[in-house]
């Protein structure tokens, strides 16, 4: 069954639908009518405090402000140009989003349709509860005769897995976004495309944490909490289900900085934890104990530093393997590692690696060191704190740029 969220015209049927985002008229790049559109969407979120899923929607409204898409706006700029020629848009983009962060999708709709795309979303069943609020603010907006072009050309939806589904679908798309776990970007991308179409894909990563135990240690108490509040938003919000999440965290530094800087932080997390995230389900629990004692199985050497099942839940490990990474399910797992330098910590990372949330080094000197990378490894790196946060390039893919294309104009 297929449920239409967006726009909502009861009396019209998927073809009806698809025909007319197909026929909608073609956009440039961060054009007014699209502008007016978002920046209308922003004000709507950001004045609408009382949904159950305020905070993730106050966060995708003020990242869609108006001064940051004058931002997105001059990574095409001037007028959308590029080197000589212009930017244009690439057509139909279809999403199929992911169930483990709600709002993705939509940071990745409005972006598309800035670009001057008609957009398909698939949202997961999951997600609807939740983006109810956001779906209830936004539809009226549509429904303004300024919007009638952005009604037209924007289509969201949910429906079980069915490739049926996703195959009709993908029939009217130029890009496909997929983004999942291995196995189901595996599935989707057998799904067959037009030939001029191309897939952009997301599939599971790992992330992790690095602190630099002398920096933490300089710290006053109240810069202290701060780091230990931008420990837990990475950390918790998505009950560690987003790839940008840590689960796993470096210490570096000499054995006395370590202990003591552990000493420090670990309280400081307890009384976060305490302050800002409620009691978790025994099902959570229970997935803690699991992932305790597989990792625990895993490799020799590695110990429970913590009670099982306790907040986060932590485990010491001498070595960070694809089977760990394997087996960690999230749900407040911390495994901790020991290095003594930055580059040691490098030497621990896989392509698999997305995010390195950083705490006690400077910009400049993760840039010396990114030619050390492993291919693929450490696509994101942010301080602790800003590890879910939406940016225009995400797994080391400029979205504007893939949401456009550069024609070659002599």
């Amino acid at each position: 069954m297929i449920d239409v969220l967006l726009p909502r015209t009861p009396d019209a049927g998927l073809d009806d639908l698809l025909a007319r985002l197909r026929a909608a008229p073609g956009r440039v790049p961060f054009d007014p009518a699209a502008m007016g559109f978002v920046e209308a969407v922003s004000h709507a979120l950001l004045s609408d405090r009382t949904s159950g899923s305020a905070g993730a929607l106050i966060a995708l409204g003020h990242w869609f402000r108006r001064a940051n898409l004058s931002v997105l706006q001059e990574r095409l700029a001037p007028n959308g140009s590029v080197g000589d020629t212009r930017a244009m848009r690439r057509g139909v983009v279809f999403h199929l989003a992911p169930a483990n962060v709600d709002t993705l999708p939509l940071y990745c709709w409005l972006l598309s349709l800035l670009c001057g795309n008609a957009n398909i979303v698939r949202v997961s069943r999951r997600s609807v509860a939740q983006l109810g609020a956001f779906f209830d603010r936004i539809a009226p907006i549509l429904r303004e005769a300024e919007h009638s072009v952005l009604a037209q050309s924007s289509l969201i939806l949910t429906y079980d897995h069915d490739e049926a589904v996703t195959e009709r679908l993908s029939a009217h798309c130029d890009l496909r976004l997929i983004w999942g776990s291995d196995e189901r970007v595996s599935q989707l991308r057998r799904v067959p495309l037009p030939a001029l179409a191309a897939d952009l894909v997301f599939p599971n990563r790992f992330s992790l944490a690095m602190i630099r135990a002398d920096a933490l240690l300089g710290l006053p108490e109240q810069g202290l909490k701060r780091l230990a509040e931008g420990f837990c938003r990475d950390v918790f919000v998505f009950d560690q289900q987003a790839c940008a999440s840590p689960r796993a965290l470096v210490w570096i530094g000499d054995d006395a900085d370590r202990a003591r800087a552990r000493a420090r932080f670990w309280p400081a997390v307890a009384a976060e934890l305490e302050e800002r995230f409620p009691a978790q389900p025994a099902l959570q629990v229970m997935d803690r104990l699991t992932t305790l004692f597989r990792l625990l199985e895993a490799q020799p050497g590695a110990r429970a530093e913590t009670p099982p099942g306790e907040l986060p839940t932590r485990v010491w490990m001498p070595h960070l393997g694809d089977e760990e990474r394997r087996l960690h399910a999230g749900h407040g797992v911390l495994i901790e590692l020991d290095r003594a330098d930055l580059r040691e910590a490098l030497s621990l990372l896989q392509p698999s690696d997305q995010t390195i949330g950083y705490f006690g080094y400077e910009r400049e000197e993760w840039l010396e060191l990114l030619s050390w990378l492993p291919t693929h490894a450490a696509d994101r790196l942010v301080p602790i704190g800003s590890a879910l946060s939406f940016s225009p390039v995400w797994d080391g893919v400029d979205l504007v740029r893939a949401f456009t294309r550069t024609p070659f104009l002599v």
